[in-house]
């Protein structure tokens, strides 16, 4: 699969993802609610989440390569994406669960019954923990 996208996933290019999440969690080593409310924690780091969908991916080869792709990652891989500064960034990610596909089945205009696989989601999340 060749494609000039949004996504590289170990050097590969994955189709553009018709949503593409990116957000930022807190680390933190303890965090508690003491008995007059107060919240207190010890951040110590933060990680990226990549959190992807994919609508419209045909049930064909292409779709089952693009799922083999996915399924069969190591345990930690190169991911290139946008960043949400405006500039393109490469971390080392690794696949977070769950990956997920839903089959849709709907009826044809002469009544046969289809079946396609449809809303692809998976997460990529940072491997290392950034310091604050």
């Amino acid at each position: 699969m060749i494609y000039k996208g949004v996504l590289k996933v170990n050097g590969v290019w994955i189709p553009t993802p018709a949503t593409l999440e990116y957000s930022i969690e807190d680390l933190d080593t303890d965090a508690f609610q003491s008995t007059d409310g107060t919240v207190h924690r010890n951040r110590v780091g933060k990680r990226g989440k990549l959190s992807c969908t994919w609508d419209i991916v045909p049930d064909t080869d292409e779709f089952y390569k693009f799922w083999d792709i996915l399924d069969n990652l190591s345990q930690f891989f190169p991911v290139n994406f946008p960043y949400p500064n405006g500039t393109r960034t490469e971390l080392p990610m690794y696949r977070g669960n769950p990956l997920s596909t839903v089959m849709r089945s709907y009826y044809s205009e002469n009544g046969h019954k289809i079946s396609k696989w449809k809303d692809t989601k998976c997460n990529f999340i940072e491997q290392y923990a950034r310091k604050y």
